[in-house]
């Protein structure tokens, strides 16, 4: 009962609301990032610069504009968990609230008109988590992938230089095209894209770069230069695409279907990813297709299932054939084996007894006649 009166008087104060407010912002960022790296549309030439803007973001909340307004390089270089760059480089208390009311909500007045010891502790919470923040996105996010740092190329901003550099690490890294093709048809087809035909195709401001490309590849004049973007469609953003495939392949191959084809079960994975978002319209045509195509194979099932009894039966009746054909050959070497043994065994016992060491010649004929015996017997 304590503990539940502390809970609610936790839930009404305004500066436990000014937090849940502080971190659901950074959450949300974050998440917008890896929602759009899951997602099957993202293009990977915007991956560079969806992670500037996340990074860019937090980092604005905690930093003067002197800091965030630095090169990109020049704050990846930063150790943001040091307390002496934090000392450095972040803001006060009061023009930390007065940037969370700008960018996060208006709410935050009344923590502006605080104690300063309370603006202190609730500054000390948000710059920690911020710095750790940081240091991670540095750590785990591509921002140093040659890659990455090339294929944002199709975006087609900045120099032809640039972007023809940009492709030539590409061309280095997956080998697309020979030296001559990226000297005679890739480098004349961009410099053309750039020059004179990219106003026809960037007609509305806000296209996405991949309705861009698909643009490009229609017109047919870039068939060098669209081999790059082609590769940019098949490179995956994250692991997510994999691990979704693999979840969906189990509904699809449960323990009721385990002997679904590999055939079948790509037919299924294709359908699916086509219309995971779309409503499936089923006409009657197909519905007769489907009912032609299962009395077809239960009918071959019935047809197929005498065969294979008497092939069954066949089999067995000649595997007793080849049996018995075997036999004579397996008889005789079984009683060659016992011989070879049986003779290993009386001289081994003529060698440890002294008394068969005068044995004349007669009584050694005797013993082999009692060995011939013994496997006459045997047989």
């Amino acid at each position: 009962m304590k503990k539940l009166k502390e809970f609610r008087k936790l839930l009404e104060s305004k500066t436990f609301e000014l937090k849940i407010r502080t971190l659901s912002y950074i959450i949300s960022q974050l998440n917008t990032l890896t929602e759009k790296l899951q997602s099957h549309t993202f293009n990977i030439g915007a991956l560079k610069t969806e992670m500037r803007i996340c990074f860019k973001t937090l980092l604005r909340l905690i930093t003067s504009s002197d800091t965030s307004d630095q090169s990109f390089d020049e704050l990846l270089k930063i150790d943001w968990a040091l307390s002496s760059n934090q000392t450095q480089h972040f803001l006060d208390s009061k023009e930390f609230i007065f940037r969370l009311k700008t960018h996060v909500h208006p709410s935050f007045d009344t923590l502006i008109e605080a104690e300063s010891s309370a603006q202190e502790e609730f500054t000390e919470i948000f710059k920690n988590f911020l710095a750790d923040i940081l240091t991670n996105l540095i750590y785990y996010l591509p921002f140093d992938d040659d890659v990455v740092n090339s294929i944002n190329f199709l975006e087609l901003k900045g120099k032809s230089s640039i972007l023809e550099e940009k492709i030539i690490k590409l061309n280095i890294i997956f080998r697309l095209v020979e030296e001559e093709e990226l000297r005679t048809q890739v480098f004349p087809q961009l410099l053309r894209l750039r020059e004179i035909s990219s106003t026809q195709f960037m007609a509305e401001e806000n296209d996405p770069t991949l309705e861009l490309w698909d643009k490009i590849s229609r017109n047919g004049q870039y068939s060098s230069l669209t081999k790059f973007f082609r590769l940019s469609q098949v490179l995956p953003t994250s692991s997510s695409d994999v691990e979704q495939a693999f979840s969906t392949l189990k509904l699809f191959k449960n323990t009721q279907r385990n002997r679904l084809s590999e055939k079948s079960l790509e037919g299924l994975m294709l359908m699916h990813q086509e219309y995971a978002s779309k409503d499936i319209l089923i006409s009657k045509r197909t519905l007769q297709l489907f009912s032609e195509v299962r009395s077809s194979l239960n009918e071959r099932k019935k047809e197929s299932s005498l065969p294979i009894r008497r092939s069954y039966s066949t089999y067995q009746e000649q595997n007793e054939r080849d049996l018995d054909s075997f036999s004579p050959t397996i008889h005789a070497f079984k009683n060659e084996i016992i011989t070879q043994e049986l003779k290993k065994f009386k001289t081994n016992q003529f060698e440890s007894q002294n008394t068969h060491k005068d044995l004349s010649d007669v009584e050694k004929e005797q013993v082999n006649e009692e060995e011939v015996m013994e496997i006459n017997y045997t047989k």
